[in-house]
């Protein structure tokens, strides 16, 4: 293979030249960047990564031990440290194992070998420190986590202490005297400071009775599970409740009582690793996040590497507290249905696959009318006493105008119980201006903006953008920013563009071209209504976004006319557009691998002017239903923290802040973290003015999306279409019936 001296000779350019391209730099010319490619893959030539980075005194690699992958706890951390490790550009090295201490040895004899930067470990040998020394001797950063060395060095855990201390208090006044506890083995730090805690909360909060205490320690392994459990309960039948620090361990007590007909099974209380999907019902869970431990384990450990210290550190992490109750619901004494009216969105096909574990909890069946966006607002707005229909999904922009006439407000103390567990800035919008709780939020939506990020990043296409605009290719905080970026990706005018538009924008149905042109006049500075509170579309601000909406169509592909989100989002994922702005709930289908043609290569962020529409759905009880209080039920249970995790991983929206703190949710769909903060600065549509005069929503809508349509078609100019939608408006606040 030739060397980077001969290839910057064939291609007649300088040794720096030939490194700046190979390295993806952006400060070489298009025409020497092919050129340089094109000789190098005549020849073969490759750089040799390993020696780069030896050339930089590192290996960029980090490596991990760890007893399995097999438990959920240690495949959920391992394949979060994963994630963590490589989206700082490192690669992962993975050592099992087993708990045996010869292959830990040997497993440090090789990563030595290796001279990663770093190395995580949850070790077998914690009496053992010495065999990590030809890992130290190479000065390799390290770092125990979970299984605490009886050395000082450096570590993180979770607090096993308190865990066991806080579970004590939750069986407080209970009168609970026979206890079983099941147990790793007591020289791993984790197991013996769980039962210390434990016995410390037994000790202390249930006083002047005698408490027999049943301990025993067993390997993670089915056949070591099985006949640990056997002798627990087959020496004491009268085990009231059981305690375990490993979930295969509770599982392997429920397995046991079916094989030995112990019915009913004493309660069982256990740690587990939190996942999206709850465990099983008949286990009480202390949930122990390994993905955030992950999460933290890596930052420490790129900390280490950069910063050597000699004093050990010691971190003890928070933990989650028992697993969350269902909300209190009580089974119907007979069988019974209520009627559901809802739109047609991802979030509603998750509930539906939800629904049949409401009725198996309750008895009461649900039953789901989907509608488009128009029918669902018509159907509510025409309904009487003689409705149909229990629960009434409306959007949040529908719910000022017509929650007062069909909605059953709620009571303040249940409406406070339900919705406690949301983020706050997501509650102020589904209020009232009359500040009444009528609706409770269930998918909460924002714009984004999502773009084709390999893109952006390509040295050539980065290189192409600067010789065609003079200005670096970043993702666009403005506007006009995105439509120069759009027009540089619309293969129609520029034909060298790697992808056919340059962006997927909703030209067909008028809530759409509503949802597109409010953001560009909110971000002009644009208002409503003026000072005597009048419509003020027809503005300066109104114009120049009318101009910009029209020049972004130039660089889209054209929606159907009944399309909404959905041809957008379609466009977007299967490759031929390099950005799209959606609706935060409909995002979950841009991670459909059926559709997705460029999998992994998506960044997100706030659209471009950093004013986003608010939407999205919420809850509220029909006025004229003869079953609110099945109704009731039904949104706490819709609403609740307790399927918030299904719900999102089925692809719905939950208000609940607990999924944003959720690192697998946050694996799956990492632009929730940007969703939280755009929910700051996001534009409620508050179509109310100074002298509290309302326009309908809908009305708003099909004025203002039927004028913009007639300056796209040509038959009015700018300054015609808006003054039309104003004077409409207008006439429209005077006379709401007009």
């Amino acid at each position: 293979m030739i060397t980077i001296k001969e290839l910057a000779r064939l291609a007649g350019v300088s040794h720096g030249t030939v490194s700046n391209v190979l390295n993806g730099k952006g400060n070489v010319s298009l025409e020497k960047v092919q050129l340089v490619e094109q000789i190098a893959s005549q020849f073969g030539y490759t750089l040799n990564a390993k020696a780069k980075q030896l050339r930089k005194g590192a290996t960029f690699s980090l490596a991990v031990i760890l007893p399995n992958i097999t438990q959920s706890h240690y495949c959920m951390f391992f394949n979060s440290l994963k994630y963590y490790v490589e989206s700082q550009g490192y690669l992962l090295h993975l050592y099992i194992t087993n708990d045996i201490s010869s292959t830990e040895q040997a497993a440090i004899n090789s990563i030595a070998t290796l001279r990663v930067d770093g190395v995580i470990s949850i070790t077998c040998t914690p009496d053992s420190f010495s065999i990590y020394e030809p890992i130290i001797n190479n000065q390799i950063s390290l770092l125990f986590v979970e299984r605490k060395p009886l050395s000082s060095t450096n570590y993180m855990g979770f607090d096993y202490m308190d865990m066991g201390y806080t579970i004590a208090q939750h069986i407080k006044n209970t009168c609970t005297l026979n206890i079983g506890i099941l147990t790793g083995f007591n020289f791993y730090s984790c197991e013996k400071d769980f039962v210390q805690g434990l016995s410390n909360g037994l000790a202390n909060d249930i006083s002047n009775d005698t408490i027999n205490i049943t301990h025993l320690q067993s390997e993670i392994k089915s056949a070591d599970i099985c006949k640990t459990a056997f002798q627990m309960l087959t020496n004491n039948l009268a085990l009231e409740m059981i305690f375990t620090t490993n979930i295969e361990f509770a599982k392997g007590i429920l397995s046991t009582c079916k094989l030995g007909s112990i019915d009913p099974p004493p309660s069982i209380i256990s740690l587990a690793p939190l996942s999206i999907m709850p465990c099983a019902s008949s286990i009480t869970t202390y949930y122990l996040d390994y993905r955030y431990l992950a999460k933290k384990a890596c930052a420490c450990l790129f900390d280490l590497i950069n910063n050597a210290t000699s004093v050990p550190i010691n971190t003890i992490l928070p933990c989650k507290n028992i697993s969350q109750l269902p909300p209190k619901i009580n089974k119907v004494k007979q069988k019974d249905s209520i009627n559901v009216i809802t739109l047609d969105c991802p979030s509603t096909t998750a509930l539906i696959h939800l629904a049949p574990i409401f009725t198996k909890m309750t008895g009461i069946d649900i039953n789901f009318s989907i509608s488009s966006y128009s029918e669902l607002y018509e159907t509510i707005k025409k309904m009487n006493q003689t409705g149909i229909y229990d629960v009434l999904r409306m959007d949040i922009t529908s719910v000022p105008w017509l929650s007062k006439h069909h909605l059953l407000e709620f009571d303040c103390n249940v409406y406070k119980s339900i919705t406690d567990c949301m983020l706050p800035n997501i509650l102020q919008y589904y209020t009232t201006s009359h500040i009444k709780p009528y609706v409770v939020p269930f998918d909460p939506s924002i714009q984004l903006l999502f773009y084709r990020k390999d893109l952006f990043e390509d040295p050539k296409v980065k290189r192409m953008y600067y010789e065609m605009y003079h200005s670096e290719l970043l993702v666009p905080s403005t506007f006009q920013e995105y439509n120069q970026v759009a027009s540089f990706f619309t293969k129609s005018i520029n034909p060298n563009s790697p992808i056919e538009f340059g962006t997927s924008i909703v030209s067909g149905m008028t809530s759409g071209i509503v949802c597109e042109y409010l953001p560009r006049f909110y971000a002009l500075e644009g208002s409503l209504f003026d000072k005597e509170g009048m419509p003020n579309i027809a503005s300066p601000a109104g114009i120049r976004a009318l101009r910009n909406y029209k020049e972004s169509l130039k660089y889209s592909f054209t929606t159907p006319d009944k399309a909404l989100w959905s041809s957008t989002i379609d466009h977007f994922v299967c490759g031929h557009s390099a950005m799209t702005t959606i609706f935060s709930n409909h995002a979950s289908n841009i991670m459909n691998i059926k559709k997705f043609k460029v999998s992994g290569v998506v960044g997100y962020s706030s659209i471009p002017g950093q004013r986003p529409l608010v939407g999205g759905g919420a809850f509220g009880i029909s006025k004229y239903s003869k079953k609110q209080d099945l109704a009731l039920d039904f949104i706490k249970w819709a609403c609740s923290e307790e399927i918030s995790n299904p719900l999102t991983l089925l692809g719905g929206f939950s208000p609940c802040a607990s999924i944003y703190d959720n690192l697998e949710i946050l694996e799956t769909y990492p632009w929730l973290n940007t969703i939280k903060n755009c929910f700051q600065t996001g534009v409620y549509r508050n179509l109310c003015n100074n002298k509290s005069q309302q326009i309908e929503e809908y009305k708003f809508q099909s004025i203002l999306g039927l004028s913009i349509k007639s300056y796209l078609s040509g038959m009015l100019s700018e300054g015609q279409a808006l003054q039309y939608a104003q004077d409409q408006l207008r006439e429209l606040l005077i006379h709401p019936n007009y």
